[in-house]
């Protein structure tokens, strides 16, 4: 019984803390890389009222595909490297967030779904 009581009133304290209902909106892809010898590095900032959820990332060999925060390039999340995914999937990014992928000469692949947040 206490356990039944204390499971509702968890259900109701948490209710209050939600953002709110997500829903899907789309998929976004970024194809990254494929520049001799430079950096390529993509700009982004999640809009105002979604989430992003980024689902996996693919790096076809060589050198490690980043996710900057803020365009920080002093540390960053290693997303891919050498073929294999090194990132503990999926990674959420809030509204507002904002971040750069960055890779050295060669190509990657970022999988995102984008939600809108529903009240």
């Amino acid at each position: 019984m206490r356990a039944i009581l204390f499971t509702c009133l968890l259900m109701i304290c948490m209710q209050g803390k939600t953002q709110g209902n997500l829903q899907f909106n789309q998929v976004i892809t970024y194809n990254i890389g494929g520049i001799a010898n430079q950096y390529d590095n993509i700009n982004f900032t999640v809009p105002a009222g979604k989430v992003w959820k980024i689902e996996a990332a693919v790096n076809w060999s060589g050198n490690p595909l980043y996710l900057y925060p803020n365009g920080a390039v002093t540390y960053g999340i290693n997303l891919a490297s050498s073929s294999k995914t090194v990132s503990d999937f999926p990674i959420w990014l809030q509204a507002g967030y904002t971040g750069t992928f960055s890779i050295y000469t060669n190509r990657a692949l970022i999988s995102i779904i984008e939600f809108n947040i529903v009240p």
